[in-house]
């Protein structure tokens, strides 16, 4: 007698190894979290009665399944290969970041399972942010960190400790929206370590982030920027005229304002603890500005360096220095620098190290890696004083913290060295790599899972998959006898465990290799190779429909017939009509397949069917007895031409005097003689001579056409093509056209007509360009559109106007094709169709100018219009900001509500309301720059544009107060050459936000490129990083590196060095002020006579963001509160150098408090800069 079990289960408790678990379903028992290996751990309660009520002993139960779904798809499958003994299973085949859904049944050893247990949830936990960075900031610590789109992360907990690796505690919770955070709450010069972790919707963190560490300044690391950039600056001893000194020279300033230059000096010991450059400590040497390019400096001693600046100073008296350094060491040898091309990054056994050194000119230099290389040679470049040599890391070597020591030596033996800051680090050990993986058949995909080693993958980088074909038979066993491996994967991130490989096919063997790798490219390849057998596909492939695209009735001999069938993508077809034609199939797109014939003699049919066939991969047919039914005659005689009598068209009745538009549907008819296929054009003329086709196109030649568009002068007209997908001359109404187009001719300004012959089918588009290299669509002709025989004689077609469709004045032509091929004269329709897809879009805020205090608010609304005027509804508008010409990067602007309108790839994504516009509101940045809004139509590209300008401002009260009761109360080329550039000379300093390209080009003794050079890139002077993009030179002689800006201003000097031919060149970028973001006003002294002749200086103060000077920004001061006068000092209100501006206060005669306000606007763009938004390619970073 069979008994019936009941799954009593009294709770279920899900201990998850970094997992958060929901209790729902559950009741009586709690879930718990255990942050130890990765996995979800399942226990629970036996049950122990029947469904009878009977009592179920624990020796009668057999073992439990346990079954599992993602949330939210009811897809329940068991999980466990055998019965489950125990009351617990450690489940850790999870994808991380994924919900899951548990529950189980109980198994008695009669085989009787009962019913599922509640259910419990479970969502692995993310990983805590990439990038987690700190910088000690003025009186603050700066974080930062990668902002990831997971739908699961709630925000980030940030946590603080004054010891390292112990004793945090948490100090703030942001947003998932947020990436920075400010700790203000720090003690100057003392050292601070942070973590953060993930948290997500149901309040669990994650593991913590590696520790970062900073330590907050007195002042943020500023340097003093230049009027113009000084170039060729050079320093040399002399002993020439008896006496010591150091001769200073570079390259005269282009100002017509310049008066001279000042120079500094001081000493190596003259730096902050923090490492910062002390403006006080250097020494004016000059007491009047120097009219020269050079300076010679007597008071100097042997053995010591001294570090000089060059200041500019122009006849108003405005000073800016030269913010990059130069030393110098009066000795006979000296070493100023020393640098690699490592980047900070490990080095594996067999790669080349390039190491530069500048010093003492025309001596031997060498360097050494402390205990690995001896003296490796040093060779001068072309440049003097500049070094470089080259080292092949060993393979038998795993070290870190490796000294790199430069050493130079004059011709007595004499020799000097220098240690680089930056040690290098060489690892050669393979990580650990993974432990155990496994592959499984997951809904047609291969699924691979595996698990790192628990030690031993500190420094892992990532992980790649290789796949292989198993050969025919071959099931498994040995991996080395597989085919060729291929990259199916890479640079997977280490927190990542599973990978699905959804290109695999039906009844096909795979083997898998796993290899995971360090920084330093070490790898290790998981012992044991995948292999996975997908199963036999028998389900035939499906055919959704046929039918003929050719014209109806009977066939004649010459004719094509054209047949279309929608099915199931990547097989094989064909079409067959009786038993005399067979016909392949093509397909032209996934699931489209098309094919034709043309009538032979013979070829007579009677109403026989269509059938289609349809052959997948694994051979399974499909065969379709379709209801088209063709007929063919091939006695038939030749007949004449047909006759076309008219041909109208509905475009005033549609549109008036107004353009079409997209949407509009276009009506044309024809009469002529029946029995015939019938076609119209707009735009175009189809002539068909023979066998080949040609298209006569036209425009109207005036600028005027170019839809309103205004600017540089017209240079040319490009024909362009884009290929169909058949080489049918049909236009199917509605398709997508396909993206790729060709150049097919330009033409001069003057010309308004092309003949294209031998034209095969596609699209083609007329477009004006103009000098600027602008290009503007002005005609996009429609050829063959079919019109169908409503009655006999009479034809009608329509066609719905597309998005990007323009053409002007165009003529509507239509013709007629016999059976017999024979095509009729072309007829002109009586009036003209202009089409004007275009988009207006408007872009006007509400308020033109905002406060740059984080808080102001405004809203900007974006409308959309057709060329008639009327608003377009529910149209995607993407939304990118941009800046001004002033700075390189959108640092500092304000934004839009990211979570109310999606923020995705850079772009903000409306919709238009019911009248074509949408209002969103603005909140306004932390720095006066100006935004500048494009406004992007998703449909048709088309673009607006509009601006906010924003300004900061100060504030001080000076009290004015009754004689005698003062307070005083206080308040700053024949040989090989190498050419190096950058896209930019000069980048924003905002922190990573602005970059630009570096380029070196290696050529020849006849100007030739040289391929296969290796460039080494390297900062010499500076802040900032360098990426490499290419350092081995291309076919053009070129390679590439990208410089990213760091915070503070100064010119940061790159050097490049071609290792081939022993060749050095440098660059120089310049780091300017981001945008005004704060002011301070003082008043020296701040209460003063109210008797109308006392004064006090006032000094306001402008910086950015990273407290670095903004200078040469006009201020607005205005006394808003009280009486008195300000008298301004210089000929403008501008900040200087050291981003001041100073005026006076005249007292008035009242005692009282007065409040004197200054502003800083943004720059109003011109109308160049808002029209080199308009065509930008992509947003500002």
């Amino acid at each position: 007698m069979s008994r019936k079990l009941l799954v009593a289960i009294i709770g279920i408790v899900v201990v998850v190894s970094g997992i958060v678990c929901s209790g729902q379903g559950i009741g009586q028992a709690g879930i718990f979290v255990d942050y130890q290996k990765s996995g979800v751990q399942l226990s629970w309660t036996a049950p122990s009665q029947r469904i009878s009520g009977e009592r179920l002993l624990s020796s009668e139960i057999a073992g439990y399944n346990i079954f599992r779904s993602l949330i939210g798809e009811d897809n329940y499958q068991k999980i466990n290969d055998h019965l489950i003994k125990d009351t617990h299973y450690f489940d850790q085949r999870i994808e991380w970041g994924k919900c899951y859904s548990y529950t189980l049944t109980t198994v008695d050893y009669q085989g009787l399972e009962g019913p599922r247990s509640p259910i419990v949830q479970a969502i692995a936990p993310l990983a805590p942010p990439s990038r987690f960075e700190a910088f000690g900031e003025k009186r603050s610590v700066r974080l930062s960190w990668d902002k990831g789109n997971n739908p699961s992360v709630r925000g980030y907990n940030i946590y603080r400790s004054e010891v390292s690796g112990r004793d945090y505690h948490l100090i703030a919770s942001v947003l998932d929206t947020d990436h920075e955070y400010l700790d203000r709450e720090v003690v100057v010069g003392k050292n601070y370590y942070y973590l953060i972790r993930t948290v997500d919707i149901f309040w669990q963190e994650s593991e913590s982030s590696p520790e970062v560490a900073a330590t907050p300044l007195i002042i943020s690391q500023q340097e003093l920027s230049a009027l113009e950039k000084i170039s060729g600056l050079r320093a040399t001893i002399d002993k020439s005229a008896g006496a010591l000194a150091v001769v200073l020279q570079w390259e005269p300033l282009a100002l017509e304002n310049l008066a001279g230059y000042n120079i500094y000096r001081r000493l190596p010991k003259e730096i902050s603890a923090a490492g910062e450059k002390d403006l006080s400590a250097y020494q004016r040497l000059n007491e009047e500005p120097v009219q020269k390019t050079s300076f010679r400096d007597q008071g100097v001693r042997e053995q010591q360096t001294y570090f000089y600046l060059i200041a500019a100073v122009d006849k108003d008296g405005h000073e800016a220095r030269f913010p990059r350094e130069i030393s110098i060491t009066v000795a006979d040898l000296y070493i100023n620098s020393l640098t690699d091309d490592s980047l900070g990054r490990p080095l594996k056994g067999g790669e080349l190290l390039t190491i530069t050194m500048t010093a003492t000119a025309g001596k031997q230099a060498m360097a050494t890696l402390e205990g690995v290389a001896l003296e490796i040679p040093l060779k001068e470049t072309d440049q003097e004083g500049v070094y470089y040599g080259q080292y092949r890391v060993a393979e038998d070597i795993s070290r870190s913290n490796i000294a790199l020591i430069g050493t130079l030596q004059d011709e007595q033996g004499k020799k000097i060295h220098y240690v680089s800051d930056r040690p290098i680090t060489i690892d050669n050990l393979a990580p650990r790599g993974i432990s155990r993986a496994s592959v499984e058949l997951v809904n047609e995909a291969a699924r691979l899972s595996w698990e790192l080693a628990a030690e031993g993958n500190d420094d892992l980088a990532g992980v790649r998959i290789f796949r292989s074909l198993a050969k025919d038979g071959q099931r498994g066993g040995d991996c080395s006898a597989t085919g060729p491996k291929e990259l199916i994967s890479q640079d997977l991130s280490p927190t990542i465990c599973s990978f699905y490989d959804r290109t695999v096919r039906p009844q096909q063997g795979y083997y898998y290799f796993l290899v995971a790798y360090d920084r330093a490219g070490n790898e290790a390849w998981l012992k044991d190779c995948l292999f996975v057998v997908t199963p036999i596909d028998s389900n035939p492939p499906k055919i959704q429909s046929v039918e003929e695209l050719s014209s109806p009735g009977t066939k004649r001999l010459g004719d094509l017939i054209r047949i279309q069938m929608l099915g199931e993508p990547g097989a094989r077809g064909r079409f067959s009509i009786g038993h005399r034609i067979q016909q392949p199939f093509q397909e032209v797109r996934p699931g489209k397949y098309l094919g034709e014939y043309k009538v032979q003699p013979g070829d007579d049919l009677e109403n026989e069917p269509v059938v289609a066939e349809l052959v997948d991969e694994s051979n399974n047919r499909s065969v379709l007895t379709t209801e088209v039914r063709i007929s063919i005659d091939t006695s038939a005689e030749a007949s004449r031409p047909p006759q076309i009598k008219a041909v109208e068209h509905n475009a005033f009745q549609v549109a008036g005097l107004d353009p079409l538009v997209a949407g509009d549907t276009l009506r044309i008819s024809a009469q002529g003689d029946p029995g015939c296929a019938a076609y119209a054009d707009i735009g175009a003329l189809v002539i068909q001579s023979g066998q080949e086709a040609g298209i006569e196109l036209s425009w109207d030649g005036e600028e005027k056409g170019l839809f309103g568009r205004t600017g540089s002068a017209l240079s040319s007209y490009r024909i362009y093509s884009q290929p169909d997908v058949s080489p049918m001359l049909v236009f199917l109404p509605g398709e997508a056209l396909p993206p790729a187009r060709r150049l097919v001719k330009e033409l001069p300004a003057g010309v308004t007509s092309f003949r294209l012959s031998d034209y095969r089918g596609g699209y083609l588009s007329v477009v004006a360009r103009k000098s600027g290299g602008d290009e503007y669509t002005i005609l996009t002709p429609r050829m063959n559109i079919p019109l169908t025989e409503i009655r006999p004689g009479f034809y009608e077609g329509t066609y719905r106007v597309q998005p990007g469709d323009r053409i002007r004045q165009g003529k509507v032509i239509a013709y007629l094709v016999s059976r017999q091929g024979e095509r009729s004269a072309p007829f002109e329709a009586s009036g003209l169709v202009t089409i004007d897809t275009s988009v207006a879009i408007a872009v006007v805020p509400k308020e033109k100018c905002l406060k740059a205090d984080g808080k102001a608010r405004t809203e900007v609304r974006i409308e959309l219009s057709d060329a008639r005027q009327i608003g377009l509804a529910d149209r995607e508008v993407a939304v990118e900001l941009f800046t001004t010409d002033e700075y390189t990067g959108i640092a500092g602007v304000g934004r839009f509500d990211e979570n109310k309108y999606g923020y995705v790839d850079n772009f903000y994504q409306l919709v238009t309301d019911f009248g074509g516009k949408v209002d969103i509101p603005y909140v306004s940045g932390l720095a006066a720059k100006t935004v500048i809004i494009r406004a992007r139509d998703v449909k048709t590209g088309c673009v607006g544009v509009g601006y906010i300008t924003s300004y900061i401002e100060g504030l001080i009260n000076i009290h004015l107060i009754d004689p005698p009761a003062r307070e005083r109360l206080r308040g700053l080329q024949a040989e090989p050459t190498l050419v190096v550039w950058a896209d930019q000379e000069w980048l924003t300093a905002d922190g990573g936000h602005s970059r630009t390209m570096i380029h070196a080009k290696a050529l020849d003794r006849e100007g030739k490129p040289l391929e296969g050079h290796r460039m080494s890139f390297s900062i010499t002077s500076g802040e900032g990083r360098i990426e490499e993009i290419q350092p081995i030179t291309s076919r053009s002689g070129e390679a590439q590196a990208r410089y990213i800006a760091g915070r503070h201003i100064g010119t940061v000097e790159i050097t490049v060095v071609d290792t081939a031919a022993g060749l050095s060149r440098k660059v120089y970028i310049v780091l300017r002020s981001d945008a005004p973001a704060k002011m301070v006003i003082e008043a020296a002294p701040q209460s003063i006579w109210a008797d109308g002749a006392s004064s006090c200086d006032l000094t306001i103060r402008v910086g950015d963001m990273n407290d670095n000077p903004s200078r040469g920004i006009p201020l607005e001061v205005e006394i808003i509160q009280g009486e008195g006068k300000l008298i301004i000092l210089d000929k403008e209100l501008v900040t200087d150098f050291h981003g001041e501006c100073r005026l006076k206060y005249l007292a008035g005669t009242k005692p009282e408090t007065v409040t004197i306000r200054a502003r800083a606007r943004s720059t109003v763009p011109d109308s160049s800069m808002l029209e080199k938004v308009r065509v930008a390619e992509k947003g500002m970073y």
